[in-house]
This record gives structure tokens, C-alpha cells and sequence, in this order.
């Protein structure tokens, strides 16, 4: 009787620690800035309309040169001013979306931020 015990209660004790453990391991969302916040920042608090690029099919090996993968997105969202481009991507970390903010200025990026960190650490 005493062993039917301990196993049930070292089961329970495993299970205890598993779901300790999955539950540890919880997706914890980092937000370091909205990503219209960064849009607005980008552009002196006065950002112009969003535009949107089509990815067409003459864009797709680009931007597979680029990535190494396809962007998996129809269109992306940008906002054009003054000879600056401002973008919001969403890119895959090691499992999770990591949202970044670029601007881009005469064909060169002037600045790169992470938005949104969504991957486990540690």
C-alpha cells in the first residue's frame, strides 16, 4: 500500500515540475515601442499616409536574395517622406514574430529598431 502511495505522489510531484516548467516557459512578449509610435518618432510626430508595395512576382526574387526566404506577404505597409521610408516587418525569430522598425534614407538604412520581441529567452 505504502509504494502505490509514493508513486502516486512522486507522479504527481513529475507532473508538478512539467507543468512548472511549460508554464515558466511562457511566451513573454517584450513591446520596447508601438511600431506608429516609431512611425511617428521616424517623421517629427507628423508622419505622411501609409502606402502600401504590392509583392508581385518580379519583386519575389529580390527579396529572396535578400531574406534567403520568401516574405510570405502579399503587401507591405510603408510611409514615403521628404526622400525617407519608413517600414514595420515582421520577421521570424528562432519560432515567434519579432517586429522591427527601419528607416531608410537615399537607399541606406539610418535606423533599425526591435518593436516587439516575442521569442522565449534564455
Amino acid at each position: 500500500m505504502h509504494i502505490k502511495k509514493f508513486k502516486l505522489t512522486l507522479t504527481k510531484l513529475f507532473l508538478f515540475i512539467i507543468i512548472g516548467v511549460n508554464s515558466s516557459a511562457v511566451l513573454a512578449e517584450q513591446t520596447y515601442q508601438k511600431p506608429l509610435d516609431f512611425v511617428k518618432e521616424s517623421f517629427s510626430l507628423n508622419p505622411p499616409k501609409s502606402k502600401v508595395l504590392w509583392i508581385t512576382k518580379s519583386l519575389k526574387p529580390s527579396i529572396y536574395e535578400i531574406l534567403g526566404h520568401d516574405l510570405g506577404v502579399l503587401r507591405v505597409r510603408y510611409w514615403a517622406k521628404d526622400g525617407q521610408t519608413v517600414w514595420v516587418l515582421n520577421e521570424i525569430g528562432k519560432q515567434h514574430p519579432i517586429t522591427v522598425g527601419f528607416v531608410v534614407k537615399e537607399n541606406k538604412i539610418q535606423r533599425l529598431k526591435v518593436l516587439i520581441f516575442r521569442e522565449n529567452r534564455g
